[in-house]
């Protein structure tokens, strides 16, 4: 099976960590529908993709919209308590540092 650019690029060697966060929405007729939503600190959105798709699966990563920064990102307020924002936030501008953060939730509705 073929790679996703993605699977296989490397980040820039001086580049910083960021938060990224992203979204994929899988919909299956009568399976019901999932979002996937997720937010982890990231060289770059290759890297990211990577990280998520440990978790959700290849296609679903390569599928997923995402975004550097916080922003007002969609399924951001959904899924992102006030707390949890802000502790991404000092992750985003280095004012706190770990080795590792990947956060990942999904919501699944089935009306079958």
């Amino acid at each position: 099976m073929a790679s996703y650019p993605w699977e296989t690029s490397k980040p820039p060697a001086d580049a910083s960590r960021r938060i990224f966060v992203g979204a994929v929405s899988d919909l299956a007729t009568g399976q019901g529908h999932t979002v996937w939503f997720a937010a982890a600190l990231a060289r770059d959105e290759d890297e990211f993709r990577r990280q998520l798709g440990v978790h959700i699966g290849h296609n679903l990563a390569n599928g997923a919209e995402v975004n550097e920064g916080l922003g007002d990102f969609r399924f951001s307020r959904i899924f992102l308590s006030a707390l949890l924002r802000e502790k991404l936030k000092r992750f985003d501008e280095g004012k706190e540092t770990v080795a590792r953060f990947l956060f990942i939730r999904q919501w699944h509705e089935n009306r079958s």
